[in-house]
């Protein structure tokens, strides 16, 4: 599979991250800036969407919420997933890291060790970023 297409420009995930929050007042998750960034802007005043930049970004977004689901079906009820669980069920769905990137985030460590913040300012575990570097 290529490089990854997106709608974002050379806007960083963290920054439409932020605009979005502005935008909507209040927190944004994975999945909304993904969303945001991975669908075709029509050419038509009101911006709506026509559809998915490609065939991956509607599986990785589809997928990332089926693991939400199972993943919140082994919590006790009310539990809610921390940043460190969103960005592992995200890594996941999108096949893990691949050259120092997971798809849709465009993380790019300069060494083994995790990125400092992914989204909302969560780190991921050595362990976890360790299992996702294998794959």
């Amino acid at each position: 599979m290529g490089g990854a297409l997106h709608t974002g420009g050379y806007i960083s995930f963290a920054a439409h991250r932020l605009r979005l929050e502005k935008e909507r007042g209040g927190d944004v998750n994975y999945a909304e800036v993904f969303e945001e960034t991975y669908n075709k802007k029509k050419k038509m005043e009101d911006s709506t969407r026509e559809g998915w930049i490609e065939p991956r970004a509607l599986e990785i977004f589809d997928k990332y919420h089926i693991d939400l689901d199972a993943w919140r079906q082994t919590q006790p009820e009310g539990t809610q997933p921390t940043p460190e669980d969103m960005t592992t069920i995200w890594t996941q769905a999108a096949d893990g890291v691949n050259k120092g990137r997971v798809y849709g985030i465009g993380v790019q460590p300069f060494s083994s060790h995790p990125p400092a913040a992914l989204f909302f300012g969560a780190s991921v575990s050595q362990e976890i970023w360790k299992l996702c570097v294998k794959k």
